[in-house]
């Protein structure tokens, strides 16, 4: 790397802060018709491109979890979520990155995990995802990103979409604080 393009990603660095990935991907699910090819792919993927970007720090921490690799069964996915507490600092940015499936119970968005069931049994709400990281270190992270690859439908009708910072992408580089999910 020249010199120039050196100071440039330091800068780069400085201004976005520590990067905080949680990166799920499930194919894998208790009723075997529902099981995907990608998942896994994409969240390793996603995982495996943020940990080499030059113009910011990946936390060593960060944590992928598969369903061809790891347990992905609603309280082992909370309980990795819960363990990530004591990385997060107000210079750092969360990442939380899913892909799988996922529904929509109440209008509310909800994530299936390896031993979720009909009628929605052991599924994951947003609510209870963008709870547990909007208040991890007392709340003092710089930002949260929540970002959704799920197939499942009317998911632009989904609530609990009010936590996220309206202005979100426009802060985001400069002093963001807030939760934003894209979908």
């Amino acid at each position: 790397m020249n010199k120039a393009k050196q100071i440039m990603c330091e800068k780069r660095n400085k201004a976005i802060g520590k990067i905080f990935v949680i990166a799920i991907g499930i194919n894998e699910y208790k009723i075997k018709a529902d099981n995907l090819n990608n998942c896994c792919t994409d969240a390793k993927a996603v995982f495996e491109t943020l940990k080499f970007q030059e113009y910011f720090s990946l936390d060593d921490n960060s944590i992928l979890v598969t369903s061809d690799a790891n347990q992905t069964k609603k309280q082992d996915i909370l309980d990795t979520i819960y363990t990530c507490d004591g990385y997060i600092d107000e210079n750092t940015n969360v990442i939380f990155y899913y892909s799988g499936h996922g529904c929509n119970i109440n209008d509310t968005f909800h994530f299936f995990v390896s031993d979720s069931e009909l009628p929605f049994t052991n599924v994951i709400s947003i609510d209870e995802i963008t709870d547990i990281l909007s208040n991890m270190n007392e709340g003092k992270y710089k930002s949260i990103t929540i970002l959704i690859d799920a197939c499942q439908q009317k998911i632009d009708h989904s609530k609990g979409l009010g936590k996220q910072s309206p202005n979100f992408l426009d802060e985001y580089i400069d002093n963001a604080k807030g939760i934003g999910i894209i979908y």
